[in-house]
């Protein structure tokens, strides 16, 4: 069996005038008590239930049969338990059992609401925190996959048909080595950079991607590695600067611009001397 015992138990008159005998039984009376707050037991049964001596468990039971005119409660003259039947020395109802109980109910309602709420919070902010993390990781993939099918895309849209009506299959072929054209020319400005700063930049799709970019917009790649070299004399020994030798900063869609711009008039050492 499961019970609360309120707090108030200990500031009324059980506690302040005793005796304390009245106080230990109505604790194991409450406890053993049904849904209606009723104890049909004799005073031998409950002492061998709780294992509380028998002399203690009737010295309590005679103290909360008697009126008390300092109860908080005034029903049955402020008595704490009531026969079952008169005349009978055993069986007892805890006289404010329902009115405690129902108290125990609100508050195991409000209780489970609010664990029920939090958990609720809880799993809708993983949620949201999942869904936001799989918009982000969709969105990152299709930003990536956009700039390789670019040109595919673009080939198809103004790909001539055939008199059936289907597309012309060579055009589209036509579009996707350009595509891997580009590719295979950012991989080559890649190792370009590796070599000169002595790096080992993998040719992921992140990397690669900038620098198809730039390819793209017109960027040949003897201008690519002319930018690389220019970057590399100035930075390579400033400790602050060398770190910015990389893909992210160099084919930077706005510092790319600047950097080429630095490059005019400059011949690359790969194709001559500077």
């Amino acid at each position: 069996m499961y019970t609360k015992i309120f707090s108030q138990i200990y500031d009324g008159t059980l506690c302040t005038n005793g005796p304390w005998q009245a106080l230990v039984t109505f604790q194991q009376l409450l406890v053993l008590s049904d849904k209606d707050g009723v104890v049909d037991m004799t005073p031998s049964a409950i002492s061998r239930r709780t294992t509380i001596p028998l002399a203690i468990i009737e010295q309590g039971i005679a103290a909360l049969l008697l009126p008390d005119q300092e109860s908080r409660t005034p029903a049955e003259d402020g008595k704490r338990i009531m026969p079952l039947v008169d005349g009978r020395s055993w069986g007892w109802r805890v006289v404010n059992y329902k009115h405690y109980a129902a108290i125990r109910d609100q508050e195991d309602r409000r209780e489970y609401q609010q664990q029920y709420y939090s958990k609720r919070r809880t799993q809708q902010l993983s949620t949201d925190v999942n869904t936001s993390q799989h918009f982000q990781h969709d969105s990152t993939n299709s930003i990536a996959s956009t700039d390789s099918t670019n040109a595919v895309a673009v080939a198809v849209a103004d790909t001539k048909t055939t008199l059936s009506g289907t597309p012309d299959v060579p055009q589209l072929k036509k579009a996707k080595q350009a595509t891997n054209s580009y590719t295979q020319q950012a991989a080559e400005i890649l190792a370009y950079l590796n070599s000169k700063t002595s790096r080992a930049y993998r040719p992921t799709e992140a990397n690669i991607r900038l620098i198809v970019s730039r390819l793209k917009e017109g960027a040949t790649v003897a201008e690519c590695k002319k930018v690389i070299d220019r970057k590399t004399g100035q930075w390579r020994n400033d400790e602050k600067m060398f770190e910015f030798l990389r893909p992210a900063t160099l084919f930077n869609a706005t510092k790319f611009s600047q950097y080429q711009g630095e490059t005019e008039n400059i011949t690359s050492p790969f194709q001559g001397a500077i």
